[in-house]
């Protein structure tokens, strides 16, 4: 979403109060997002120094999958938004540019990616998948055993080398 500033460029320290619905495309960060609908910001922005300071708070419902059954499930995130636009940038400041235009939607997603746990988990009691036959814990209790015969578990001589107190 582009945001005209130059009234508030030419009115130093006023407040302008900002408030909008910003659609966002699905896309892989860790793992495929999808916004069920347009994320909600709330806040407002000023002009101090010559910069454009924007403050406010995002909410977002989102479709994630879970990291343990590989199941979709929704989540509603919320966070804070704070950043500076400059017409001369800095590692921590986006532009502000020629046509005193920012770009508030950039900041606003990566605030909203930048919420979000890098371990996605649909609910604090998901079972996950079977590691051996490979179905969702969840849904279907199955027979397996939890750990296979050590002849079985091509894995076995990685424990190897934890147990040669060598390395």
């Amino acid at each position: 979403m582009i945001l005209n500033v130059k009234n508030a460029l030419k009115n130093p320290g006023e407040v302008f109060e900002l408030e909008c619905d910003v659609v966002f495309p699905e896309e892989d960060f860790q793992g495929t997002v999808k916004y069920n609908r347009a994320a909600h910001f709330s806040g407002s922005y000023a002009s101090i120094g010559g910069n454009i300071e924007l403050k406010g708070d995002v909410t977002a419902s989102l479709r994630l999958v879970c990291s343990r059954c590989l199941e979709e499930f929704d989540k509603l995130v919320s966070c804070e938004v704070e950043e500076c636009f400059s017409h001369d940038p800095t590692d921590d400041m986006l532009p502000i540019s020629a046509a005193d235009t920012v770009d508030v939607g950039e900041c606003i997603h990566s605030s909203i990616l930048m919420s979000l746990e890098l371990l996605r988990i649909c609910s604090p009691k998901c079972k996950g998948l079977c590691p051996v036959c490979g179905v969702n814990r969840n849904e279907v209790s199955c027979s397996c055993s939890q750990s296979k015969p050590k002849k079985d578990n091509p894995f076995e001589v990685l424990q190897g080398l934890l147990d040669n107190e060598e390395v």
